[in-house]
This record gives structure tokens, C-alpha cells and sequence, in this order.
């Protein structure tokens, strides 16, 4: 069976031609084309930066689940309780320090991790949002995405009036990188970062209960 997998651009930033479609990179277009490529460098930076503040929010809901209630101030001062909080946060640390903030454990380990929990939690499956663990997918797939691909530049218009249109390639597809998608982007972002907000509120109160 042949493969059908895309062909990867040699370089990223890329103006990609068609077979037989005429390109004149005159000094406009070179200057375009120099705007785009700083524009969308910016963009995959921009991207791959929410991606790390949605992982990190991620880590701290994790750690809430393996470490509840330890950010929830206690009137009980007694010595002993307090020694065994001080001793629990400080654990709580090293588990955020050496297991979530270690670079070999993936983003998709960690969202597995808490589909895992939901499972066999009930009170975590009723605090995690309905859409959060299959958007966090969405989002751990745009983040790969722009980690590893390249990005190109179509030429569309006639000479001397071309415009370039950015477009992501992926092997198992090509994301056209057009407001649609930037549209789509931004609501996947908020609506993620709503729903971790919404579930480490939820969380907390709850959270010696589990």
C-alpha cells in the first residue's frame, strides 16, 4: 500500500509552488514574504506558550488530587497538625518538582493521568467538566503540531499581485492557518482555561472528601 503521508517542506517558513504556477520574488513580495515569516514565528510562540500555561494548570489540579486541601488555610494550630501539613506540602512540592515538572513525562501522560483518576474517582468525574479531558487532547495536539512542523507560504493572485496564505504542514495533514483558525484556536484556549479554573475551584472544597 502506498504512502499517502504528506511530503515535508525542506524549511520551515517555506514558499511552496505548484507544479507550473509562476512566482516573481520581487521586492514586495520579499517583503511580505519577511512578514509573514515574523508574524507566524510569533504565532507558533504564542501557541506553544498557552499550551505550557494550560500544562502547568493542569499540573497544579494533579497535584490537588494527589495532595487535597493543603492550600486551604486551617484553624487547627495545634503542633502536630501543623507538622504534618508543613510535611505534606513539602511532599507536595517534591511530587510537582521530580513526577509533573520532569521533562520525560509527556503532556499526554498527564492527561491520561486524570482520565485514569476520573474513572476510578466518582467525585473527580463529577468535578471535571464535560469537555475538559477531549479538549486537553485538542490542545496537546495543536502543541505537538507546532513543536515539529513547518510552516509554508501558498502563493495565490497573479504576478506581480501575489499574497502568501500560511499554512502548517503536518504529515497527516495541512492546517490552513486563516482567521477561521485562529477563531477556532482562541475559543479552544479560553474554553479550556475556563473549565481548569472551574474544576480546581471545584476541587478544593471538595477535595478532602475524595
Amino acid at each position: 500500500m502506498a504512502d499517502s503521508k504528506t511530503e515535508l517542506p525542506p524549511r520551515d517558513s517555506w514558499i511552496s509552488v505548484a507544479p507550473g504556477q509562476a512566482l516573481n520574488i520581487d521586492d514586495d513580495l520579499l517583503q511580505k514574504w519577511n512578514e509573514q515569516t515574523r508574524k507566524y514565528r510569533e504565532l507558533r510562540g504564542n501557541i506553544l506558550a498557552a499550551c505550557f500555561g494550560l500544562e502547568y494548570s493542569l499540573d497544579v489540579a494533579l497535584a490537588e488530587v494527589f495532595f487535597p486541601g493543603l492550600d486551604t488555610p486551617t484553624k487547627n494550630s495545634q503542633d502536630s497538625d501543623v507538622a504534618v501539613e508543613e510535611n505534606a506540602k513539602a511532599l507536595k512540592g517534591l511530587f510537582d518538582e521530580l513526577f509533573l515538572k520532569t521533562g520525560s513525562l509527556p503532556f499526554k501522560f498527564k492527561i491520561d493521568l486524570l482520565r485514569r483518576l476520573a474513572g476510578r474517582i466518582g467525585v473527580l468525574q463529577a468535578l471535571i467538566p464535560p469537555d475538559l479531558l477531549r479538549s486537553l487532547d485538542e490542545v496537546r495536539d495543536l502543541r505537538n503540531r507546532f513543536a515539529h512542523y513547518p510552516l509554508t507560504f501558498e502563493p495565490r493572485g497573479s504576478v506581480p499581485n501575489q499574497e502568501l496564505h500560511a499554512q502548517l504542514v503536518c504529515r497527516d495533514k495541512t492546517l490552513v492557518l486563516d482567521q477561521a483558525f485562529s477563531d477556532a484556536t482562541s475559543a479552544l484556549f479560553r474554553s479550556v482555561t475556563k473549565d481548569l479554573e472551574e474544576m480546581l475551584l471545584r476541587l478544593r472544597p471538595e477535595s478532602r472528601r475524595i
